[in-house]
């Protein structure tokens, strides 16, 4: 192949230099507005190569509508940016990015200006082992005819009438599928041995599956005669060719029954293939004298609405041999696998009979058993509900969490029996946040990871992290000390594999902390078995990385990121990022010191925010805390209109960097913060209504009036102009809210989730007036509205805790969005709430998106973007109305006239 120099505009700049962020106000900043809002420049991909001394990232809108990759060294002063450019990979031997630019394949020799291409590529795959580096890409004048290069070598080989291939994750293995038949070759690139695997018969392979190793696949085969009936093969290298496993007629397919298209996949240890089975309808003809009649039954095990959209349901999963042997029926009669046995090394799975039974004393009576693969047997693992399942890395043990006794349990696979592994902890193991709804039986917090050869397993308390034996022989050991727990930090594990891999006994454990107080995030490192206090690496103001159960339920702008490592160094990409500084990238050594290697800075050109973290006394005499936003232009000699926007909890984003957005159903607090607004998001508290008697919608007033009254008494807040704005769960909070107080000017409430707990309790979800399937029982019972009892238990519960029933006690000038696709909460709950305030002659108006969904995206996000700031803008700024408020817009000028044009007449909504 003859390499051209690529034409591409190449710029190199200097990264020595140290980057400073300016806080200070830069006089003549303009508001965010509209036309940057889906434009916003955020950097992404970063890759490190294998020796760690350059890196590479991308740009995304920069510029506008496009991107530009940038390649630069760690230790040395040398950049690369390419306009357009793709994110790719490092070679190996540390000499060559790889990435492609629009149809150029592009070769960028590291450290030099030098860039070979290959032009008008039509396909490309690389191998995703780095240390083998194959990469296989197909030309637009020829795109059946297939070079795979070793980029380390410069060797290629050139395939012909491919069309398709796949590389093994070893790399070793490369499979052709032909253009010019049905026939499948295993190509050995080491050795350079082609072997036809499966022949040109007129039979199709819908799709084949690698093992891990790459020595074994397992394809989905249909035969068109007779009736598209599907069959299992299998290949394994140093066959002569791929051989049936299974079909429709094989030993253990019952009747009635036959292979699914489901895609065949292997166990982790590549013993088992594991396939799916469905009902078949060969002999089941219609009757044509028969009514088209839904029977619905009291002992379904799913709703039959939920039946008919997942047909799937009924379908089971089966295992068999490698070797050979009898189909396995592992699932069946409403029996469902609840673990993927492609994350341990087992020869079983667990399998559950829950079915839509989520009430408390059903979830009680649903039973576990371990299913072997290999004959189907069951042992019995567990009755009542049980939560954290886990299966060791060899398959030795099961691990899950006891909610009613608070503990986690562990199954002996080989003894097959179960026993309290943490009774000996002194600490909560159960999640402190609000995390399972009913509470009940709560979640436990977590379990880390297991040791090499399941020595021990690493379960995390709500600050703290414990190494428990599970054979019992040791006690429990807190490597952590009680650190956590003394100085309000909690720590998790950072897990660089998501692949169910086990941690190296002895090896430092890196952990990222978060200080629930402060609301500071960094990184720990601890010893496993010394029981001293974890070493603090880094810890500040900012956001690194926080995994899920280090903070409340609630939503985030960004999580962080888990750090990104050199192959075959010590080096790592982290990102990093606060309030007022956008999120960029860093290198480090130790995870002390950090090397800016990007600098993008987007909120420096507009007047942004900063953020004052509130602890406020609530209604009933508590504490909560919460975020205050103030423009980076904040006098505290001028008056603020205050909006409140909330969910469940949000004070752990302080360090958060909020990036501009539309109004996809909560307003976007950088603009209206940089447009003269003051945004507060408190953090509410909820507990079951059935236990304490608070409902949720009085947990919300609690927090957002207490903040409310206690904010108000700032000068710079202007207590006349004070406005709520929630979606979906926080868009019923809101109408819960105005219904029982008069504090607030103006609201929104987007997809909300219920204005009548009790016709919510008896519907099932639907869109545009089609059942979906699910019913909202749980929701109510178990869910987000924490209600802890049936209608019928306690129906004034749910009457309290339906808005619409006090919709008379409204002053609030009110806008709901809610449409009738949405999926998630019926739109009749927003239509409920907007027929009742305007028969009470109330000021209330509603938005409908066709097409939209629980969100509103594209134009219909734009739209409703302006009609919310147009809302806002008229109660608490006293700017004109647009006419859709004053005048409305008649159903027949729907699509022609927005009425967005602002009224100046004088008119009054």
């Amino acid at each position: 192949m003859i390499f051209f120099l690529l034409n591409i505009i190449l710029a190199s700049d200097s990264l020595g230099q140290k980057i400073e962020y300016s806080n200070k106000q830069i006089l003549g900043k303009s508001p965010i507005d509209m036309t940057i809002l889906r434009r916003w420049p955020h950097v992404n991909a970063p890759v490190i190569s294998p020796n760690g001394a350059y890196v590479s990232y991308t740009i995304n809108e920069q510029p506008e509508n496009s991107r530009t990759l940038v390649v630069c060294g760690v230790n040395v002063s040398w950049e690369k940016k390419v306009v357009g450019g793709s994110d790719g990979f490092f070679s190996k031997d540390n000499r060559l990015f790889v990435f492609r630019h629009v149809d150029t394949l592009c070769f960028l020799e590291l450290g030099t200006n030098i860039v070979n291409q290959i032009p008008n590529i039509q396909s490309m795959k690389f191998s995703n082992d780095s240390a083998v580096c194959w990469l296989g890409y197909c030309l637009k004048n020829s795109p059946h005819e297939l070079i795979v290069r070793n980029i380390l070598t410069g060797i290629e080989k050139n395939f012909s009438n491919v069309s398709s291939f796949v590389f093994s994750s070893s790399g070793s293995t490369l499979l052709l599928t032909s253009s010019v038949s049905n026939a499948l070759d295993w190509v050995d690139l080491p050795k350079g041995d082609i072997k036809r695997i499966w022949p040109d018969d007129g039979v199709r392979i819908n799709n084949y599956v690698f093992d891990r190793s790459g020595s074994q696949i397992v394809m989905m085969v249909t035969n068109p005669i007779p009736e598209g009936e599907n069959s299992i093969w299998y290949y394994r290298a140093g066959m002569d060719s791929a051989i049936k496993l299974a079909d429709d007629h094989s030993p253990g397919v019952d009747s009635g029954f036959v292979i699914g298209l489901s895609a065949p996949y292997f166990t982790k240890n590549g013993k088992y293939v594991l396939f799916s089975e469905k009902r078949t309808s060969k002999s089941q003809r219609p009757d044509p004298g028969a009514a088209m009649v839904d029977v619905w039954h009291y002992k379904d095990v799913r709703l039959n609405s939920e039946q008919q959209n997942d047909p799937t349901f009924e379908d089971v999963t089966c295992a068999i041999r490698t070797q050979g042997g009898p189909v396995v029926r592992i699932e069946k009669d409403g029996w469902k696998m609840v673990i993927s046995p492609t994350f341990y090394n087992g020869d079983f799975t667990v399998v559950s009979n829950m079915g839509d039974f989520f009430w408390w004393d059903a979830r009680q009576k649903e039973s576990y058993y371990v299913v072997s693969f290999a004959d189907g047997s069951r042992k019995l693992l567990r009755s009542g509900r049980i939560e954290e399942l886990t299966v060791s890395s060899t398959g030795a043990y099961v691990l899950y969490f006891d909610g009613k006794e608070r503990n986690y349990y562990i199954y002996d696979t080989k003894v097959n029996l179960s026993r309290n592994l943490t009774n000996t902890i002194p600490r909560r193991l159960d999640n402190e946040y609000e995390l399972t709804f009913s509470g009940k039986y709560p979640d436990g917090v977590g379990i880390g990871a297991w040791l090499k050869n399941d020595t021990s397993v690493l379960i995390y308390d709500n600050y703290d992290i414990w190494q428990v034996d599970p054979s019992g022989k040791h006690t429990p050991i807190d490597l952590t000390n009680g650190y956590g727990f003394r100085q309000h930090i909690k720590f998790r594990l950072v897990n660089f594999s998501n692949d169910g891999e086990s941690l190296t006994e002895g090896a430092p454990l890196l952990l990222t902390a978060f200080n629930v107080k402060n609301k500071y995030n960094g990184f720990y490192q601890v010893l496993p078995i010394k029981n001293n206090d974890p070493e603090k690496l880094c810890m500040g103001p900012y956001l690194l990385y926080r995994v899920d159960s280090q903070s409340p339920n609630g939503d985030d702008f960004d999580k962080g990121m888990i750090p990104v490592k050199a192959s075959d160094a010590n080096v790592w990409i982290i990102k990093k990022q606060t309030s007022t500084e956008a999120p960029n990238y860093f290198v480090t050594f130790d995870f002390r010191n950090f090397r800016p290697i990007s600098d993008i800075q987007p909120q420096l050109k507009y007047n942004w925010l900063t953020t004052e973290l509130v602890t406020y006394k609530q209604m009933d005499g508590s504490f909560s805390q919460g975020i205050l936003y103030k423009p980076e232009d904040f006098d505290p000699k001028k008056k603020y209109p205050l909006i409140f926007s909330y969910y469940e909890t949000f004070s752990h984003r302080m360090y958060e960097y909020p990036v501009p957005g539309l109004n996809h159903g909560r307003i976007d607090i950088p603009s209206y913060v940089s447009r003269g607004y003051l945004v507060f998001t408190p953090d509410i508290h909820y507990s079951v209504a059935s236990v304490t008697g608070q409902l949720v919608g009085d947990a919300a007033v609690n927090s957002v009036v207490g903040a409310a009254k206690y904010l108000m008494r700032r000068p710079y807040i202007d207590s006349t102009k004070m406005g709520i704005q929630g979606h979906s769960f926080a868009g019923g909070e809101t109408l819960y809210i105005i219904t029982h107080s008069k504090l607030f000017a103006a609201a929104c409430a987007a997809s909300s989730t219920t204005s009548d707990e009790v016709s919510a309790y008896l519907s099932l979800l639907s869109s545009h007036g089609r059942p979906v399937g699910e019913f909202r029982q749980a929701h109510a019972e178990g869910g987000h509205d924490r209600i802890g009892v049936t209608l019928w238990e306690k129906p004034q519960l749910y009457i309290n805790a339906s808005p619409v029933f006090k919709a008379n006690e409204v002053t609030t000038p009110l806008l709901i969005m809610h449409n009738r696709g949405d999926e998630s909460c019926n739109w009749e709950q927003g239509l409920e709430m907007y027929i009742a305030l305007r028969r009470l002659g109330k000021k209330v108006w509603m938005l409908q998106y066709d097409g939209q969904d629980h969100t509103v995206n594209g134009e219909a996000a734009t739209d409703f973007t302006i009609r919310v700031d147009q809302f806002f803008d008229y109660y608490m700024k006293g700017k004109f109305p647009p006419k859709w408020m004053t005048v409305g817009v008649p159903a027949r000028l729907k699509g022609i006239d927005t009425g967005l044009e602002v009224d100046s007449s004088g008119a009054k909504p």
